[in-house]
Order: C-alpha cells, then structure tokens, then sequence
C-alpha cells in the first residue's frame, strides 16, 4: 500500500472518529430534574431519621492484620514506652 494512500486512509479515519465523537457528545439530552420535581417525590424527608454513626468500618479490609499490629505497637507505646 502506498504511503500516500495510508495517510489519506489516516486523515479520513481521524476526522470521522471526531466527527462521531462530536455527535454523540452534542446528541444527547440533559436528564437533570429540578428540585422541586424530588421534593413533590418525597414530601416528607424533614421527618426522615437521620442514619446512625457506623460502628465499624463501612469498607472491609483484604488483610486486617497490619491494622491490628500497628494498633498493638501503638497501644504498647503509650503504655510501655521505650526509653
């Protein structure tokens, strides 16, 4: 294949990339709602109970034990601390 023809191959495939690319960002339709639209959903979310403080944590850990060794060290420190 010529070298001319695959830069001509290149520059046509860029610029249809960017006009697709074009379309499809300008295409569509913001999907926001106002806030009154969520308020007439929800009437009552004043009255709704606040959620309590998690007790432990929300994420869980691959390997906990580094944590508690590093929470022992530090325990061990404040109570026996090295001189």
């Amino acid at each position: 294949m010529p070298r001319s023809l695959r830069l001509l191959i290149r520059r046509r495939l860029f610029w249809l990339a960017l006009l697709l690319l074009v379309w499809l960002f300008c295409s569509g339709e913001a999907q926001a709602n106002s806030l009154g639209k969520g308020l007439e959903r929800f009437p009552q979310w004043p009255a709704k109970l606040p959620l309590g403080t998690a007790q432990a944590d929300l994420v869980p850990r691959a390997n906990p034990q580094p944590v508690a060794l590093y929470r022992y060290q530090l325990q061990r420190q404040v109570t026996h601390p090295v001189e």
